[in-house]
């Protein structure tokens, strides 16, 4: 079902890359853009109802900062709710741990859609998101959130079928609000897998709603590693890592970039190994404080080149760099020798805390860095051909470096898919997942993901794939220019 979706968006924004188009059809485009997104969101509301009627919906427990989740959520909704001048709050209760045990991603999925609900409900005043945990025995304890709105409220009668598919109180709601019906449904479907519960703890027309949502789930008091979850909301220091010597193995010249600005910055010296075989050979013949591994690496993978490193003797803490969240992308990291894992986009005081915290530049109680939303979620789809980061200082000194290089890059991709270069195309797929989203272009990232996933799953059908990268290239280019001229 997604693929002919896939299809139709393609076309949109091949459309949308066209020049002079007039308003009306640049509106109308716009408007097809939306709701096939609606669209292809209904359909996987579907699936996922589908896998859990049929016993097939896999719960990945692991560990998780529920303060951070929330902070993501509140990030990605805040433009939502500005828009409507709406007041979007959080509180958090002491009794909060910094680490809970359950399943992030699914817990995520409810908590969207109750706080988007909120929001499109409540014309004027605010939406309050509250998080609170009570202990129980052997580390177990019940997290609850609580999503309060001074919206318009519910009668008995809508209360009653409000968690029933396809049911959105009343004929008028859906006609005047849109949705349905199914968000609410799958929440709490979702919750009960989770073995927890979703109620609509009390509404009543005219004086909003209060949804609360309880999910069991093992909690730990101390962050594993000695993990501070409160330091990454301070800036790091002046020059914390003044003397430390950074080994950066990365192929990709944006990385590149990105992270001897990241590090220098802060005092640290770095030098840049472009494989896994230079690695091996600086490492040899030079000392350094720790090592930054990107994973997937030409000729010598990072899998490979710890494991390498680590026989050589070589003993310096190794951080994996990797464009990949899969489950056991992790553990895989681990076992090959590395001491810890970072998912791109590497968030600059992330990275920087993290160097720190291995190299003993923290404060005792401020060593290693915190789970925190690398990447925002920011709505990227008003004008997503400029990069979201780019009032940031330590971005934008490399962005006409980097977007001049998305040339190179297109011709490259162009040339390997007429080439039936699939290696080559994988690879630079790969690299525009982790340069796009250190860059700010959330659109591109999600492309070349989806073309990375293409090479893997369907390799011999990679048009359509390859064609919505290099129709984002070439926006990317006319926009630049136009900016440049305007």
């Amino acid at each position: 079902m997604r693929t002919p979706l896939g299809a139709i968006q393609g076309y949109i924004n091949l459309a949308l890359r066209e020049k002079d188009l007039s308003p009306a059809i640049t509106q109308s485009l716009g408007s097809m853009q939306r709701n096939s997104e609606h669209l292809l969101t209904l359909v996987n509301d579907f699936l996922d109802i589908s896998k859990i009627e049929a016993g097939l919906l896999e719960i990945d427990q692991r560990s998780f900062s529920p303060k951070a989740l929330v902070m993501e959520i509140e990030d990605s909704l805040t433009p939502e709710a500005r828009k409507k001048g709406l007041d979007l709050q959080t509180t958090i209760d002491k009794s909060l741990p910094p680490i809970l045990h359950s399943d992030p991603h699914r817990i995520r999925q409810i908590l969207i859609n109750l706080i988007g609900n909120s929001i499109k409900f409540t014309p004027a005043g605010r939406v309050t998101i509250s998080q609170s945990f009570t202990r129980q025995e052997d580390q177990k304890g019940l997290y609850q959130v609580t999503i309060e709105d001074t919206g318009i409220g519910m009668m008995q009668e809508q209360k009653e079928r409000l968690f029933k598919p396809f049911s959105q109180g009343d004929r008028e709601i859906s006609r005047k609000y849109g949705g349905t019906g199914l968000g609410l449904s799958l929440s709490k479907r979702l919750a009960n897998l989770l073995g927890g519960e979703l109620t609509l703890t009390r509404s009543a027309p005219g004086e909003g709603s209060l949804f609360t949502l309880i999910i069991p789930c093992g909690f730990s008091i101390e962050p594993a590693r000695g993990i501070d979850h409160e330091s990454l909301d301070r800036p790091p220091s002046k020059e914390i890592l003044a003397g430390i010597r950074v080994l950066v193995v990365e192929d990709c010249e944006d990385n590149q970039y990105l992270y001897r600005e990241f590090l220098e910055s802060q005092g640290a010296k770095t030098t840049i190994a472009e494989d896994g075989y230079i690695a091996q050979i600086l490492a040899q013949n030079q000392s350094f404080d720790l090592i930054l591994m990107d994973i997937q690496l030409p000729n010598l993978d990072g899998y490979a080149t710890t494991k390498e490193l680590r026989a050589m003797g070589v003993d310096s803490p190794i951080i994996a760099l990797t464009a990949h969240a899969m489950l056991g992308e992790k553990k895989r990291c681990l076992d090959a020798g590395c001491n810890d894992y970072l998912t791109k986009p590497i968030d600059c005081d992330y990275l920087i805390h993290t160097v720190a915290s291995y190299c003993k530049r923290l404060p005792r109680e401020q060593r290693s860095a915190a789970i925190k939303s690398i990447h925002k979620s920011i709505a990227n789809k008003t004008n997503p051909i400029f990069s979201i980061l780019d009032s940031d200082p330590r971005i934008q000194a490399h962005l006409p470096n980097f977007i001049k290089g998305l040339e190179k890059r297109g011709r490259d991709l162009k040339a390997a898919y007429e080439q039936k270069d699939l290696n080559k195309i994988q690879r630079l797929a790969h690299q525009l997942i982790g340069s796009a989203a250190n860059y700010g272009f959330p659109g591109l990232k999600d492309l070349a993901k989806e073309l990375e996933s293409q090479c893997q799953e369907n390799p011999h059908d990679l048009n359509e794939a390859v064609e919505k990268v290099l129709s984002y290239l070439g926006r990317i280019k006319e926009r630049t220019l136009a900016k440049e001229t305007g």
